[in-house]
């Protein structure tokens, strides 16, 4: 039978394993497996949009024109030797990666591409000309002459041309013709050398051939009639260079001359007296504001002392002061006599009165001196900060005067800068006038040559017809895989047990095979308990039993998101297993509003849970009995009108607690939750609530919404069992593994 796997006992670990943790509709883990499996089941549809894609590109491969290519080598010499060194006007090209792609965009321009078709006569010709070949009429062709009526399809389009003029009409086809032959010609620079690779595809090997060594013929002609031409127009110009340059240098000379006399300066640089007046003063500046920063410090210090105590005695200035310091030594000598004679004389004595009035003459005069030093120090700030002043605006006023020489050597030096400026271009242009005045044409060189011309290709490069299918059968396998994921991913059932279990966090006790048509579930684990069903059914039982620490639920709850998941055949299988085995059992039917247990059984549903409720049977007259199994059924009795009112009823826990008693075992049969509210009020009364999904039909949100009823309910969930699983289909998905083994014997057997 397999192993059994244990799960979360207790409530906070089923919280923890519900689906609240999963940050979205479950994310499936694609292993091997999974991927082997998607191709697998949709290997039809694969296969399908392999064999159209690949089908459909190799007719279109066979309808392509095939296209031969032919290719011309180019190399770019290094700058030539000349004779006269004129490099600006004849030397080589510079062979790195930016000349090669220049040279390269030249060969495939459009103005070599006109002298091409101009050259080679290709207007003339067929191939690259439209109107020279007699137009094909398509269906539309036929479709249109046969509604609009009369002429063919070359005097349509001689129609369509009669409206230009000769010339519009030569230039429109030079236009085309020159599109036709660029189409075909293809330049490729190397990277890491001095090659030049041109290309030209054409339906026939020898034009592809004769034009890819046309397209460099005139390259290198075009090179040699532009760098001529340039020689000349260099000539010219220098010609009419040189008499603007000599003009110019005269004009320069006469200009610093009059500027010279106009200013007086003989020579640039020298220092004049407005320079040395000019740092003399800056000198004594710097002097007068350091002895005004000191006076306006000591003078701050008077004032903050005056402010705060009104004794400025101890300020610098004062202290500093020798007149002060002689008075205070006098006030000392007096003072010790004053205390000696304080020992030997009496208080009115002579003597002691002298010398009180010596000391407070004393100490005005200390007074009256403090006070002219405060007074010195003010005036010698005002003096300062006069004498500061006086010497900036001199200073201001002398570096006017410097500045107004110094612009004018400025602009002196400008002016003979421009002369020595003008006279150097004058020589140098005249130099090269000379040179290429007998600069011989001769002498200019083609700075590209040919090193391979192209042959006739043997064979065709376009198309690559086995590449191209072997591509599209590679592309279409893949879109069609692409596609399968897409349609997996698109799939919101469950296939897997556990992908149910992934997604919702909650134990899956096994699952619930679907049955053909004409197989009772009831009957085949009532008279086939060894089956592959049955055994699918007990092993609902033992995985429920080894759910939880308590030993088997007494009283358990079957329920499912929505109708139609096999909920009341798998409540009706459980029951008729258990009661197999030997345990009491009772089936009560539960569903009030849509009730099918008594018709699986071909009993009546005239009396029963409704109406034992209602007080009007009595518990014992509503019990049926079925004789084969043992199993007892309680019916749903009569409809009522309010169900949800009886089930939640005191009643109905009266009765389950009875049952209890009675039997081994109470499952109770409910409606779908996201339906009613029915099975809801009864959670909270049974040991255990088990909950059907119905394999591979039943949306991932609904089973979600389901659970999240119960857990918000705190019903005690004792797993999850997948129904009506189609054991061959699900085989395909690598879920369910230990029933597939089996399943050909079952369906075998059971047939």
């Amino acid at each position: 039978m397999g192993s059994i796997r244990q799960f979360p006992g207790s409530e906070g670990d089923r919280a923890l394993a519900s689906g609240d943790m999963l940050g979205s509709d479950g994310e499936e883990q694609l292993d091997l497996s999974y991927l082997l499996g998607v191709i697998r089941r949709r290997k039809y549809l694969i296969i399908g949009i392999a064999f159209l894609v690949t089908s459909f590109t190799a007719l279109f491969v066979s309808q392509i024109t095939p296209l031969y290519m032919a290719e011309t080598l180019l190399v770019l010499e290094e700058n030539q030797q000349n004779v006269l060194n004129i490099d600006a006007i004849t030397q080589g090209l510079r062979t790195d990666y930016y000349t090669n792609e220049t040279e390269a965009a030249v060969i495939g321009s459009r103005e070599l591409a006109v002298q091409a078709v101009e050259r080679l006569g290709l207007v003339d010709d067929p191939m690259f000309n439209p109107f020279l070949v007699p137009p094909v009429p398509g269906l539309f062709d036929q479709i249109r002459s046969w509604f609009v009526g009369g002429g063919d399809v070359e005097e349509q389009e001689e129609d369509w041309t009669a409206w230009m003029s000769e010339e519009e009409l030569r230039v429109f086809t030079l236009e085309v013709v020159t599109d036709t032959y660029l189409a075909g010609l293809s330049v490729s620079p190397s990277l890491s050398s001095r090659i030049i690779a041109v290309e030209y595809s054409s339906a026939e090997p020898a034009v592809a051939a004769r034009l890819a060594n046309a397209a460099a013929e005139i390259y290198i002609l075009d090179q040699l009639e532009t760098r001529g031409a340039a020689t000349v127009r260099a000539t010219d110009w220098l010609s009419e260079r040189v008499d603007q340059l000599r003009r110019r240098v005269i004009d320069s000379e006469q200009r610093l001359e009059k500027f010279r006399r106009a200013s007086g300066i003989v020579e640039i640089g020298r220092k004049n007296v407005y320079q040395s007046q000019l740092a003399d003063l800056s000198s004594e500046l710097i002097s007068a504001r350091t002895k005004r920063a000191e006076a306006e410090a000591q003078y701050a210090q008077l004032q903050k002392l005056e402010a705060s105590s009104g004794n400025i005695e101890s300020a610098a200035a004062v202290m500093d002061s020798r007149l002060i310091q002689k008075l205070r030594e006098q006030e000392a000598q007096l003072l010790r006599r004053i205390s000696e004679d304080k020992t030997r004389l009496r208080a009115g004595h002579p003597r002691m009165v002298l010398a009180a009035n010596e000391l407070t003459d004393l100490r005005k005069s200390i007074a009256t001196e403090i006070e002219k030093i405060a007074l010195n120090l003010g005036n010698r700030l005002e003096i300062s900060r006069v004498q500061e002043a006086n010497l900036h605006a001199e200073i201001t006023s002398l570096q006017g005067k410097v500045e107004g020489q110094a612009d004018a050597e400025v602009t002196m030096k400008a002016l003979a800068s421009e002369v020595k400026a003008n006279q150097d271009l004058y020589e140098t242009v005249l130099a090269r006038f000379k040179e290429t005045k007998v600069q011989d044409n001769e002498l200019i060189q083609a700075n590209a040559r040919v090193i391979s011309r192209a042959v006739e290709p043997g064979g065709a490069y376009y198309p690559k017809k086995k590449l191209m299918i072997l591509a599209a059968l590679f592309a279409s396998l893949a879109g069609g895989i692409a596609m399968a994921f897409v349609l997996e991913y698109l799939d919101s059932g469950f296939r897997t047990v556990e992908q149910l279990e992934g997604v919702t966090g909650w134990p899956v006790l096994g699952i619930f095979p679907y049955l053909q048509d004409g197989q009772v579930p009831y009957k085949i684990v009532r008279d086939r308990p060894t089956s592959v069903f049955g055994e699918a059914i007990r092993r609902i039982r033992t995985s429920l039993t080894l759910s939880s620490v308590y030993g088997a639920p007494k009283k358990l709850l079957i329920t499912s998101s929505v109708p139609g998941e096999g909920k009341t055949s798998a409540a009706i299988a459980l029951a008729v297993s258990a009661a197999r085995s030997g345990q009491k059992c009772v089936l009560v039917d539960c569903d009030l509003r849509h009730p099918s247990v008594h018709a699986s059984f071909g009993m009546k549903n005239v009396k029963g849970l409704s109406s034992f409720l209602a007080g009007q049977e009595k518990l014992g007259d509503v019990l049926e009995a079925d004789l084969r199994s043992g199993l007892r059924v309680l019916p749903a009795g009569p409809p009522v009108p309010h169900p949800e009112d009886l089930l939640g009823s005191q009643e109905m826990r009266d009765l389950l607690r009875r049952l209890e008693e009675l039997f081994d075992l109470v499952i109770l049969d409910t409606p779908p939750l996201l339906a009613v509210s029915d099975a809801l009020v009864l959670v909270r009364n049974v040991d255990k609530t088990i909950y059907l999904v119905r394999w591979a039909t039943t949306d991932r949100s609904a089973v979600q919404s389901g659970l999240k009823q119960l857990r918000e309910t705190s019903a005690d969930i004792g797993g999850l069992v997948l129904s009506l699983v189609d054991i061959r289909k699900s085989a395909q998905y690598g879920g369910n593994s230990s029933y597939h083994e089996n399943y050909g014997h079952y369906y075998n057997k059971e047939g």
